[in-house]
């Protein structure tokens, strides 16, 4: 008596491609870190990149660091590793202006204006910005929250990015924000145009929501792990979606 082969085994049908470069099985990590942007997939080149965005002492910086090396006797490196946002908790929207590292205090304090920004759907307008008397970046952030009335939001400087950060007080999907506008915008990178980043309140993941705002983003990647240790559910969740991408992909899970 025979038996069908598909009683036994399974064929996924593919066609390989008879020229071009060699698949590359770059890693995706899924991270709490409140600087990676929600709802966005971003791919680091080096260890050094990925420091440069998360910071020195982070623990990204810290699996990058390992990632790159390699396996032992393997005869291919990683060329990138990529990261997306894994929200344990609803986050907050922000707006992160562009890099003003190049910027000194002294260039700082010669700018004045006004800001509009939209949070949640409604616009607010700051009173005049006069930075004249900023003794500090971080005291520059004081001064340009204070223009605003009872804002619904904060303004922190950031020396990982060197930058103005504007972040929500509430959190959750409904926290929305857009790029600023106003007379004192572009000096302080707040806009499109001048390298500001957008990252828009998201309510708290499971593993199913995470994995599917990764596939809808980018399915260029070959395994999937994360920064900090999910619970047992969690992890149960990782391995079952990871086990619905017909093998394309694999799951580290620990």
């Amino acid at each position: 008596m025979t038996i069908p082969a598909s009683v036994i085994s399974s064929v996924i049908p593919g066609v390989l491609s008879p020229g071009g470069n060699a698949l590359v099985m770059n890693g995706l990590v899924l991270t709490q870190s409140l600087y990676m942007p929600t709802g966005t997939v971003l791919s680091f080149p080096s260890a050094t990149a990925v420091s440069n965005f998360f910071g020195p002492a982070s623990a990204e910086y810290a699996y990058a660091s390992i990632y790159f090396t390699g396996y032992a006797n393997g005869n291919q490196l990683p060329s990138a590793i990529l990261f997306a946002p894994y929200n344990a908790a609803a986050r907050s929207g922000w707006l992160q202006s562009g890099s003003l590292a190049n910027v000194t205090l002294t260039q700082l304090q010669w700018y004045s204006g006004t800001l509009t920004i939209t949070f949640a759907g409604t616009p607010l307008t700051s009173g005049s910005i006069s930075l004249s008397a900023a003794t500090s970046f971080s005291d520059a952030a004081t001064i340009i929250q204070t223009a605003f009335t009872t804002p619904p939001f904060a303004v922190t400087w950031d020396s990982v990015h060197s930058a103005f950060i504007f972040t929500s007080t509430a959190t959750g999907a409904t926290e929305t924000i857009t790029y600023a506008s106003g007379t004192i915008a572009a000096d302080l990178l707040l806009t499109q145009a001048t390298g500001a980043t957008l990252s828009q309140g998201a309510a708290a993941d499971t593993p199913a929501s995470a994995m599917n705002n990764v596939v809808a983003v980018n399915q260029n990647w070959a395994s999937l792990s994360y920064i900090t240790e999910p619970s047992l559910t969690d992890k149960e969740g990782f391995a079952a979606g990871c086990s619905t991408q017909n093998g394309t992909s694999g799951g580290v899970i620990w």
